[in-house]
């Protein structure tokens, strides 16, 4: 696996770790660059932008991967993904937890949603059996070759079947293995603030998400959370800019100046590593012979 602090390191510093959504390695990127020490990629955000589709499960286990492992390839921090259901049963599930670690990827969350599964915070979920979702856990934790590789219990339970019993699976899936659960789809603040109190023997995840209350890190942390996701926050950021942008295209016929790029990213080819191409290009340059044989 690529060599970085892992999320057990993160959280040994006991403070709360704020994970920003990336849909591509750009962001990715750009993540690191602000100093959060964790990406996560969300299928959402994988649907939306790689195939322009609503999260309704048209994402593949290959195309998930691929860009899980470009992003990987782009960041010197850890990257938690998004897993889906397993992708099928729990013999899927072992080659979806052997192609993330192959990857690179510093961990995965595993929803408890029938497959097709949906967004979180879409209505209309369903939910599989526990028993099911134990052995998709089983299979996890006996796939991974390293205990550094997270994995992760979402449970969808809460809209369909109401906060006790999406407490109860929490129970049963972290006695069955999981390194941590969460649940997904969070509206009330009593929800919020119970979690951490009834599930006390691990970190516990929240997931910021469209309908979930947007609180700020500090409250997330007094609340007793190790981690916030915040899986929208830059595919929002791009929904809108790029629409700012169009529609001034559109209304005046002059696109926006690139200046404002240059003045708010003065570095951007330093950014993306342009400097240790151009010393890559100079070290295998291949040597001209001039010289003319008559």
């Amino acid at each position: 696996m690529k060599e970085y602090k892992t999320i057990f390191d993160l959280l040994e510093q006991k403070e709360l770790i704020m994970v920003p959504g990336a849909f591509d390695a750009l962001t990715a990127k750009i993540i690191e660059e602000q100093g959060f020490p964790a990406v996560s990629m969300s299928g959402f955000g994988t649907s939306v932008s790689q195939l322009g589709l609503p999260d309704r499960g048209f994402v593949t286990l290959t195309e998930i991967v691929q860009t899980a492992s470009r992003i990987v390839d782009a960041i010197n921090i850890p990257l938690i993904a998004d897993a889906e259901t397993g992708f099928g049963n729990a013999l899927n599930v072992i080659r979806t937890v052997k192609q993330f670690e192959k990857a690179g990827v510093a961990g995965i969350h595993i929803e408890d949603q029938v497959w097709p599964k949906r967004c979180g915070h879409m209505a209309g979920k369903t939910v599989i059996e526990i028993d099911e979702m134990v052995s998709k856990i089983k299979a996890a934790i006996d796939a991974r070759k390293s205990q550094d590789f997270v994995i992760i219990a979402r449970t969808d339970a809460l809209a369909p079947l109401g906060f006790d019993v999406a407490i109860e699976r929490c129970k049963i899936y972290l006695d069955a293995g999981a390194d941590m659960v969460f649940i997904d789809g969070l509206r009330r603040m009593s929800h919020i603030k119970k979690i951490p109190k009834l599930l006390k023997d691990k970190p516990n995840i929240i997931n910021m998400g469209p309908r979930t209350p947007n609180l700020s890190a500090d409250e997330i942390k007094k609340l007793g959370y190790s981690i916030a996701a915040y899986p929208g926050a830059c595919l929002v950021a791009k929904i809108l800019s790029c629409r700012e942008a169009l529609k001034e295209l559109k209304e005046t016929g002059r696109q926006r100046s690139f200046i404002d790029v240059v003045q708010s990213f003065p570095n951007f080819n330093v950014f993306l590593g342009d400097a240790l191409y151009n010393e890559l290009e100079k070290k295998y340059a291949v040597k001209q012979n001039n010289s003319t044989e008559l």
